[in-house]
């Protein structure tokens, strides 16, 4: 969705993706600039990070982590270069068009709750470790996740709307706000390995059958880093994501129907990058780490062809290694867009929920969309 007013544009990417990393939102951005004109600032790129579809770069290892791959091997990186310059493409000729199709419209805002729907996974249990509770049905916890003694945080029960109409009342776009792991089909052992957009990819088609086929709705996934869709203490849960996407699309429908709307709305965007420090790893894990990658410099396979956990989560501790010595810091990009009385803030990663409510609770903007994984 690319949103004018006066001389000031600002573009909203949102891909059906794990992931999207830093090379490929740069590539798309100068991509887009190159054939729009648009600012790299003024260009947000998020993955909704649903579990059951492939990533936009490799994100698994750190590049400089000696390990050759070829096309057939590169997946261990996290993704395959054939299709992330696909999808790339693709996503830069979504906006060229979107920019083609530009008209007037009116913008209206919402919101609701629906508080049954995402739950906080870090779960304490009665030992006071943290585990993450799973929905493994009755048959194997006939009494639910009996040992998980209460739930460690909090959950952001909003559902955010932004509706946009053309001068005739008709709706063109959305954008939609909600925040929860994207894992229904993953988490669940007869879709495991289907390819889905699991709850944002339900919620945008119901919308479009309620509004009409040609209506483009967006989900900004917001920041949830340790929120699931399954409640952890019903025995009968069962990962749904069309549930989820029909119930989110009914309490949207709602919102819509008792909205105001505005005929203009200032625009506005800015972007910074924050130091983050890296973790130092501990001498006696660091020193077990190099072991094991020095015996083994290639990863180890199961007998189904699985990669070896140890083996990976050991290449994963030297990453985050190679990455501290290299740059000293992680760049940390900041994005914030302002869209009349909503704003937009994009941050990369998995921030957990409790950051997500503390900005809305300190923001001066009447209604906030932060967006993960940008």
């Amino acid at each position: 969705i690319v949103f004018e007013a006066g001389e000031q544009r600002v573009c909203m990417v949102i891909l059906d993706l794990t992931i999207v990393t830093g090379d490929y939102t740069d590539k798309v951005r100068a991509a887009i600039g190159e054939q729009t004109g648009l600012a790299p600032e003024a260009i947000m790129v998020q993955a909704t990070q649903t579990h059951s579809a492939p990533s936009l770069g490799y994100f698994m290892l750190d590049p400089d982590f000696p390990l050759e791959t070829t096309e057939e091997t590169e997946y261990l990186r996290g993704a395959e270069r054939a299709y992330g310059d696909r999808a790339a493409a693709a996503a830069v000729e979504a906006v060229v068009e979107a920019v083609s199709k530009l008209q007037p419209v009116r913008i209206g805002l919402g919101r609701g709750v629906l508080g049954d729907l995402a739950f906080n996974r870090r779960g304490i249990r009665r030992d006071g470790t943290i585990a993450m509770p799973k929905p493994l049905g009755r048959e194997q916890q006939p009494f639910g996740i009996a040992d998980v003694c209460y739930l460690e945080g909090p959950m952001d029960p909003e559902v955010g709307v932004c509706c946009v109409q053309d001068m005739n009342m008709q709706p063109l776009a959305f954008l939609l706000h909600y925040t929860c792991h994207p894992v229904n089909a993953f988490g669940y052992p007869e879709t495991y390995r289907a390819v889905s957009a699991d709850w944002p990819g339900a919620w945008a088609r119901q919308m479009q059958q309620l509004f009409g086929g040609d209506t483009v709705p967006l989900v900004v996934n917001g920041c949830c880093g340790n929120i699931n869709p399954w409640h952890p203490f019903d025995p009968d849960c069962r990962p749904d994501h069309q549930r989820m996407g029909r119930e989110l699309a009914q309490m949207s429908e709602r919102i819509v129907h008792n909205m105001a709307f505005a005929n203009d709305a200032a625009l506005d965007c800015k972007m910074e990058k924050v130091g983050l420090p890296l973790r130092d790893i501990p001498t006696e894990r660091l020193r077990a780490v190099n072991a094991m990658l020095a015996e083994n410099p290639q990863p180890p396979r199961g007998e189904n062809g699985e990669v070896d956990p140890h083996w990976f989560r050991a290449a994963s501790t030297h990453s985050v290694e190679l990455c501290r010595q290299r740059d000293g810091e992680f760049p940390y990009e900041i994005q914030a867009f302002r869209i009349g009385d909503l704003g937009v803030i994009g941050l990369p990663g998995e921030p957990f929920v409790e950051g997500q409510l503390a900005l809305k609770t300190n923001s001066a903007a009447p209604f906030l969309f932060p967006a993960h994984l940008t």
